[in-house]
């Protein structure tokens, strides 16, 4: 399955957005944020309503504002982890199977609060691992960037097996880590695909930074070979299209 993510056009509401992914694509990424929320107050949220408007499947990022599941303060973690509740609970109502949540950070750059971070990432990783089998859902962790605060930005940091969660490699993440090849070696459910110098999470049209196109090849066939989901997932819709061409060009 390839598919796109609304990220693409946040300056659109989201169901103008979901309308100029329909032309070229069957599978969107809900990136539930800003205008295209379908978390908050959800069974009231116009925004649900409208995904049911569209020939498209879904899964949905998480919102990334507001939450933490590394926070040293207990009650923002445990806030955060109610949010990816109610997003488990937002896809049980749209029929999207899989939710992609980020891990979360430490409260400044220092190695000095790492561990204490990572102690309260472990106990989230335990909740995490509960909402899904609730659900159903399969809730992905994804890898981050090269920003010194954030968790998981190399494989060895969480042993995601030891919570049976599913793992979402984000190739332009790995990139800025120089951890591509590392992460390639665990299994991967679901992938964020987007380009860069290597440097800079810029979130380009593939083709347009430096990972390389032996790379896109490996990746394309561990994907099949584990049945893995990939979204275009750049800034600009003329780059996700481009990404989402030359996925499927390489796909069939």
């Amino acid at each position: 399955m390839i598919g796109v993510s609304t990220i693409a056009l946040f300056d659109k509401d989201l169901d103008a957005a979901l309308s100029e992914i329909e032309e070229f694509a069957g599978f969107a990424e809900i990136f539930s944020e800003g205008k295209h929320d379908i978390v908050a107050d959800f069974k009231k949220n116009p925004n649900i309503d409208c995904l049911f408007s569209h020939n498209l499947s879904y899964s949905v990022h998480a919102p990334t504002q507001d939450v933490n599941l590394a926070s040293l303060r207990e009650k923002v973690r445990l806030t955060g982890l109610d949010v990816i509740l109610e997003s488990a609970h937002v896809c049980q109502e749209i029929d999207a199977g899989t939710l992609v949540i980020h891990p979360g950070y430490m409260p400044l750059k220092s190695d000095g609060f790492f561990e204490k971070s990572k102690a309260a990432l472990l106990q989230s990783l335990r909740r995490l691992s509960e909402i899904q089998e609730e659900t159903g859902v399969q809730i992905c962790v994804e890898n981050m960037p090269d920003v010194d605060f954030y968790l998981f930005r190399r494989p060895e940091e969480i042993d995601l097996d030891a919570f049976d969660l599913p793992f979402a490699l984000d190739i332009g993440h790995a990139h800025t880590t120089k951890t591509l090849d590392e992460f390639l070696n665990r299994r991967v459910d679901h992938y964020h695909i987007h380009d860069n110098d290597g440097k800079s999470d810029s979130h380009l049209a593939f083709g347009d930074g430096n990972i390389g196109e032996t790379v896109l090849d490996q990746i394309i066939q561990k994907s099949k070979k584990e049945n893995a989901t990939l979204i275009a997932e750049c800034k600009k819709i003329e780059d996700a299209e481009k990404t989402f061409k030359i996925l499927g060009s390489k796909i069939k």
